[in-house]
């Protein structure tokens, strides 16, 4: 995978309040990393978008954010795939390649925000 193609993932989230259910938490900001695979679509982890009421992409190549959204989620195996809204300012963003699945204790390289 090439280092370019990290990406800074930006969230605003609401979660849910157990203490009292008609209303929500107060809104938390976090970031986190995502990898940019190409066709408009960036993988992260499910728990970075987890609540996410609003959720913000920056590549390396630039110091704007851009606004991005969930489409699909598996808080099962902690991925999420998301697309940008604008697609063609990733253009310049080198897509990740992804390889064969590695055996099981198999050194690997990891490299995020």
């Amino acid at each position: 995978m090439h280092q370019m193609s990290v990406v800074r993932v930006f969230t605003t989230s609401m979660s849910p309040s157990f203490r009292v259910p008609w209303q929500m938490e107060s809104t938390e900001n976090s970031t986190g990393s995502g990898v940019y695979l190409g066709q408009n679509k960036i993988l992260t982890g499910a728990h970075v978008v987890n609540n996410a009421t609003f959720i913000q992409v920056q590549s390396l190549f630039s110091d704007e954010k851009y606004v991005a959204h969930v489409t699909s989620i598996s808080h099962d195996c902690d991925l999420a795939l998301l697309s940008l809204e604008e697609p063609e300012v990733f253009q310049e963003v080198p897509a990740a390649s992804l390889g064969e699945l590695p055996e099981l204790k198999s050194p690997v390289e990891v490299v995020g925000f």
